[in-house]
């Protein structure tokens, strides 16, 4: 059996697989296949939180989750809190990921 390695990068990302993962297991199709990993990459704590609380119970673990910090001093934290006061004018772009 092959393993599948999935990975989401950044808030849309990660959500995207928090309804891909919650799907799966509504339908009955997550524990079929047990090799598959799933890691979630993101700055927020709250949303890998909940991506880890999908499945607790599998041995080995089948998520993983990586929290990402930048210093206050970063080049995407300035450019982000240059325009986030603007953001919901720019097209009605979604708010996750700044």
């Amino acid at each position: 059996m092959s393993k599948n390695v999935f990975v989401a990068t950044g808030s849309t990302a990660v959500n995207g697989l928090i309804q891909l993962l919650k799907r799966l297991k509504a339908d009955g199709v997550y524990g079929l296949k047990r090799d598959d990993i799933f890691i979630g990459i993101d700055s927020d704590i709250g949303r890998l939180s909940e991506l880890k609380s999908i499945d607790t119970v599998s041995s080995p673990a089948r998520i993983f989750t990586v929290q990402m910090e930048l210093k206050n001093d970063s080049p995407e934290k300035i450019v982000v809190g240059a325009i986030e006061s603007q953001w919901q004018t720019l097209g009605q772009i979604p708010t996750d990921g700044v």
